[in-house]
């Protein structure tokens, strides 16, 4: 069954959420299992495998070290670069990926079938727009 949350935001993050979120955050969207909605931070649902890189359907690279993906609202992360930060720590950052939200408010939709694939979708909830349609191929 597909879960849905609204997000009030002008970006969402997709993607591990061990890599931006830290503390009660990232407590309550990763310790429930499957499809878990945190109203005011997003959806996540486990990819079944960590230490491991998947690539959607649309052909962005997404790796995994905690097994989840989830669709988050970017101001619960921290998308920042540090002042000393490496080249590579840089080439991080700049590769994770983030929706941008024109009207502030993001329709978001995750499920996952009966072959292990977790779709995901992003609307702009003003005017339908469609930011993100995509599916994550989860097993072999």
């Amino acid at each position: 069954m597909a879960k849905e949350i609204v997000l009030h935001t002008n970006k969402v993050y997709i993607g591990d959420p061990c890599y931006v979120i830290k503390g009660p955050d990232y407590d309550r969207l990763c310790d429930t299992g499957d499809g878990t909605i945190v109203p005011g931070v997003g959806i996540c649902y486990s990819t079944g495998c960590g230490d491991c890189e998947l690539e959607d359907n649309d052909g962005n690279l997404f790796n995994f070290d905690s097994g989840q993906i989830a669709i988050v609202d970017a101001s619960h992360c921290d998308l920042s670069v540090k002042k000393d930060a490496s080249f590579f720590e840089r080439l991080f950052v700049d590769s994770l990926l983030t929706i941008e939200v024109p009207s502030g408010s993001a329709k978001v939709t995750m499920d996952k079938d009966s072959d292990g694939d977790i779709w995901m979708t992003v609307i702009d909830e003003s005017n339908g727009d469609m930011l993100f349609h995509s599916y994550l191929h989860t097993s072999d």
